[in-house]
């Protein structure tokens, strides 16, 4: 199994259970949350997270690049 470097950003807010915005290189870009879980003490504006990127030749037609791996 190969594993890419995580990508380091910071999260802008979170729009649903399963999607948040974080901005990523001067830009606000959406990635996936893959918890749905409250979070509520993690998922602040502002905070340091870091994206993993998206598989896409797992999933095609998936709407983000990203997905929400950690949080410090």
């Amino acid at each position: 199994m190969k594993f890419k470097p995580l990508i380091p950003a910071v999260l802008v807010r979170r729009d649903n259970r399963f999607r948040v915005q974080v901005r990523l290189r001067g830009e606000t870009v959406p990635a996936h949350l893959p918890n749905s879980g409250r979070l509520g003490e993690l998922l602040t504006p502002g905070r340091r997270v870091w994206l993993a990127p998206a598989a896409p030749e797992r999933v095609p037609h998936r709407r983000t690049a990203y997905d929400l791996a950690l949080v410090a």
